[in-house]
């Protein structure tokens, strides 16, 4: 593994990803069913995320870094955050929009729960 300095910054960005992307889904869980379209905007959102979150947990995981440390304890502190707190609120709030809409609509919205799901396992 590639020593990268700007790994924790990358994450602070992340964990504030994720914020902005759960106040909007507070919004719009209500919404999507009478506009089940709306997902379709907050998938793209999603799919970036997830793989910004994938990266950041392989690295967080990975026991051959040549990271210090001290570093490594503040990247693990992000990333428990992420894995314990935002991660499963994203899924909660994706399984309420999964609720709020007609049963022919939710297949995009239990791939992007899958997704999450395996983040955290």
């Amino acid at each position: 593994m590639k020593k990268d300095p700007y790994i924790v910054a990358k994450i602070r960005d992340l964990v504030d990803k994720y914020d902005e992307l759960i106040n909007k889904m507070k919004i719009l869980k209500e919404k999507i069913r009478e506009s089940p379209e709306i997902f379709d905007e907050l998938s793209s959102i999603l799919l970036k995320i997830h793989r910004e979150t994938q990266r950041i947990v392989n690295i967080c995981r990975d026991k051959n870094t040549e990271l210090d440390e001290e570093y490594l304890i503040f990247l693990q502190t992000y990333c428990d955050y992420l894995v314990l707190i935002s991660i499963p609120y994203v899924i909660e709030l994706l399984n309420n929009m999964k609720n709020n809409v007609k049963e022919s609509n939710d297949r995009d919205i239990e791939k992007m729960i899958r997704l999450f799901n395996e983040l955290i396992a």
